[in-house]
């Protein structure tokens, strides 16, 4: 019998299973044997399939932890390039010189092409014409879930309890 994929075992099983109701349900020997053999292939593939997704997921942990240890690194370098920007600037402020040229570097103190504009009094004083509001509506699903668990829960929500695999 050819190597079936795991998708396929299924549809075997089923053939087998009708082919032995089609034969007045007398399972034989030979029958017998060929659904065992599914079965164990059945159980084998399952198996495999679980021991690849736990490696997966082991690799997935692996590069979020070295996702963080990056991201961390990353921040860092950006905060020591953002200080040393400042003292830079600083330093050539206080020495009022506006650039500095060098065989691997050109520094220079350039004006921003925008202003930064800041308001000076509290917000309750801002002009309305120059306010910008924002509101960010989202589903507070603790609060669903706790409604729900008490029957408070108002029309117009869908509760589905949904499945998945645990691989142990």
């Amino acid at each position: 019998m050819e190597a079936l994929k795991l998708y396929q075992i299924n549809d075997a099983i089923d053939r087998v299973i009708n082919r032995v109701a089609s034969e007045d349900g007398v399972l034989t020997p030979e029958t017998e044997a060929e659904l065992d053999a599914l079965e164990m292939r059945l159980d084998e593939k399952v198996e495999a399939v679980a021991l690849h997704i736990r490696n997966i997921e082991a690799t997935a942990k692996a590069l979020r932890e070295e996702e963080q240890r990056f991201r961390t690194r990353r921040v860092a370098a950006e905060k020591n390039a953002k200080w040393l920007k400042g003292y830079l600037k600083r330093e050539l402020e206080r020495r009022c010189i506006d650039r500095i040229d060098s065989p691997l570097a050109r520094v220079a103190i350039q004006k921003n092409s925008r202003p930064t504009i800041t308001w000076l009094g509290s917000t309750e004083t801002l002009p309305r014409e120059l306010q910008h509001v924002s509101v960010f509506v989202r589903l507070d699903s603790e609060k669903a879930l706790k409604a729900h668990q008490e029957g408070t829960l108002p029309d117009g929500f869908e509760v589905v309890t949904g499945t998945h695999i645990r691989i142990r």
